[in-house]
């Protein structure tokens, strides 16, 4: 019997989960972005500016899904943040910090809504809305694992989908990463960083969490595109991507995939795609566009790999020890596609509600 992990027949729609715009500090208006977008194949964007959620209703129709996000940061200040080298002066850029993306699980859910939820948190305490006396806001602003787990759940309780973003370029350790709880998905890849570092490919990252959390945490891609003048559009957008299985473009069908994890990501302008992803008889099927390696990783270290050239499938034995296993495409370009984590072990097993 054929255990079918991606879903066989349905409608997939390539996303970007990380954009700014004129509304922050992105140089496009919001409908600019989506023409551009779309000229490329993608129909939803999640229009995440900083620190403003946004809803974009007018934008959306029959072939475009504008859903509802934002993106929020929370500075670490003096706690762990990096030593300063004799002669070097402070700055922001020196300091570790957490930007979270949150998606709405519902298109009702308005910015009002959240702030109230955030009101008396770690995050409204350093943005100076905070609910509260001076003191009790001075006290509340100091950085903490457990108070940044409390505006996790909080966000949790207002039906967000929580995603910590670009790990490197927060200079987040990988404690930093492991030590936070509620968490929708980490942001596997970020292309902005990419393309200006050379880093923030962080499937290292994704396996510790999966170490400590099992399989109940997704990965998603995305651009975190700004668009600025001194780049073509181009150069910060269209290198990271996450495809969702949704039989109509709604913010409900693509809320539902997202709670289910029924999507992979996959970097690069041109990406590679799975095509199918199924379980049978104690092996896993691997179906997918044309690639040169295809890799079965179940605990970090722990995996199984078929290569050559242009090759479209590739089948593994699940290991009797192995809690989880994830899939990863590598085509010869050197782009990745990336399975969630699923559960092999029943005691690992994520339900899905």
């Amino acid at each position: 019997m054929k255990t079918f992990l991606l879903p066989q027949h349905a409608s997939w729609h390539r996303a970007d989960l990380h954009c700014h715009t004129i509304h922050s500090d992105g140089r496009l208006k919001p409908e600019e972005v989506k023409a551009l977008y779309q000229s490329r194949g993608y129909s939803i964007i999640a229009y995440t500016d900083h620190e403003r959620f946004i809803p974009h209703p007018e934008l959306c129709d029959k072939d475009f899904l504008a859903l509802n996000s934002a993106e929020y940061g929370i500075g670490f200040g003096g706690f762990g943040s990096l030593p300063i080298p004799p002669g070097m002066k402070w700055s922001w850029l020196l300091e570790r910090c957490y930007h979270f993306n949150v998606f709405a699980k519902r298109a009702d859910i308005t910015e009002e809504q959240i702030l109230k939820a955030m009101s008396r948190t770690i995050r409204a305490a350093q943005h100076k809305n905070f609910d509260g006396t001076e003191e009790e806001r001075v006290e509340a602003a100091q950085f903490s694992y457990d108070k940044v787990n409390e505006l996790i759940a909080k966000w949790n309780e207002a039906g967000l989908f929580v995603q910590l973003n670009h790990p490197y370029w927060s200079l987040n350790s990988v404690e930093d990463c492991t030590a936070l709880n509620g968490l929708w998905a980490l942001e596997i890849l970020n292309w902005a960083t990419v393309r200006e570092t050379g880093a923030d490919y962080a499937p290292y990252i994704y396996d510790r969490m999966l170490w400590t959390h099992g399989p109940s945490i997704f990965c998603t891609m995305a651009d975190d595109n700004h668009n600025p003048p001194c780049w073509p559009p181009e150069e910060h957008s269209f290198g990271g991507s996450t495809f969702f299985a949704a039989d109509e473009l709604s913010h409900e069908a693509v809320a539902a995939s997202m709670a289910k994890g029924d999507f992979f990501c996959a970097s690069g302008v041109y990406p590679s795609r799975f095509t199918g992803l199924w379980v049978e008889d104690g092996r896993v099927h691997v179906a997918c566009t044309p690639v040169s390696d295809i890799i079965y990783t179940a605990y970090g270290r722990v995996y199984k790999q078929v290569r050559g050239a242009g090759i479209t499938s590739a089948e593994f034995e699940l290991g009797e020890n192995d809690p989880y296993f994830r899939i990863t495409l590598i085509d010869a370009l050197g782009n990745y596609a990336h399975t969630n984590a699923y559960a092999i072990k029943d005691e690992w097993r994520v339900k899905k509600d």
